[in-house]
């Protein structure tokens, strides 16, 4: 008789993006990997009313975390589930329909405990505006990260085996909780690999407001890690204070025009001295 596949449980943090949701919910749903090996867990922090009708329409699991911050709901979606490998992923982010097909080839292979899935970017028209080129090629390169230690949980793969012996999410974390865990668990002998195959969409961050709030919120992480002796990447020093001189070329790069490139630069170093600023006030 052939062994059943092993089962999945996936867990969606959700904080007022019913749209988001609903776009992830249909793509979950509609995943290659059997429907009776999986599970889905989405975990309501805070959000105004909708949320449990959402979840009733697409016929899976809600719960509600009143604690503040994402990673929080994570660990309360966690610790209900009952699978034996876990998926994190964003509301918003939109999985390829082998997504969980491909998670689960890697998460099996031996002596493997986590993996950091590939994160595509996606924009409201062909043409991205400078919001979002800038946030395509500064943010969630997985590959990268997972050179560094660590995975963004807007998709990763997680063998429960690793919360036992490592603990959960610090939910104490303004942000940065899945660099602190991921760095961590490799710290602590953990194999984490970096799996292009499993790959999601990721909406890119489209206005000024947008950008700045996570400019923030990550500065303010980055301080908190600082402080607590856990920051071992992107430590303030003299260079912090030096303007950048270059915008990073993407693939869109070739595209922009020169008003929208000095725009860009303009504003990667805006950025640059706001993480600096919040890094540094008490």
């Amino acid at each position: 008789m052939k062994k059943p596949k092993p089962l999945i449980s996936v867990v969606v943090p959700v904080r007022n993006d019913p749209f988001g949701l609903k776009s992830t919910l249909t793509s979950i749903t509609n995943q290659s990997y059997p429907k009776s090996r999986y599970e889905v867990i989405v975990v309501d922090n805070n959000s105004l009313p909708g949320v449990d009708d959402i979840c009733r329409s697409y016929q899976v699991c809600c719960l509600h975390q009143p604690v503040p911050g994402s990673y929080a709901a994570r660990n309360l979606g966690i610790s209900r589930s009952l699978g034996k490998y876990i998926a994190l992923l964003d509301a918003g982010c939109i999985p390829d329909s082998d997504w969980l097909e491909a998670g689960i080839r890697y998460i099996t292979r031996p002596k493997i405990d986590a993996v950091g899935g590939r994160i595509n970017f996606s924009f409201k028209t062909s043409h991205p505006n400078i919001y979002e080129y800038l946030d395509s090629v500064r943010k969630l390169d997985q590959e990268g990260y997972v050179r560094q230690g660590f995975s963004v949980t807007a998709n990763m793969f997680i063998d429960r085996n690793v919360f036992a012996h490592f603990g959960m999410f610090d939910s104490s974390l303004f942000s940065g909780g899945d660099y602190e865990f991921g760095r961590r668990i490799t710290i602590g002998g953990a194999r984490l690999i970096y799996g292009p195959a499993a790959a999601v969409t990721h909406p890119a961050r489209y206005s000024l407001n947008q950008i700045l709030k996570k400019t923030i919120r990550v500065s303010l992480g980055q301080k908190q890690l600082a402080r607590m002796g856990k920051l071992g990447h992107g430590r303030l020093d003299l260079f912090s204070f030096l303007p950048l001189l270059q915008i990073p070329k993407g693939r869109y790069y070739s595209r922009l025009s020169r008003p929208e490139r000095f725009q860009i630069w303009l504003l990667l170093n805006l950025i640059r001295y706001l993480n600096v600023f919040y890094r540094l006030t008490p």
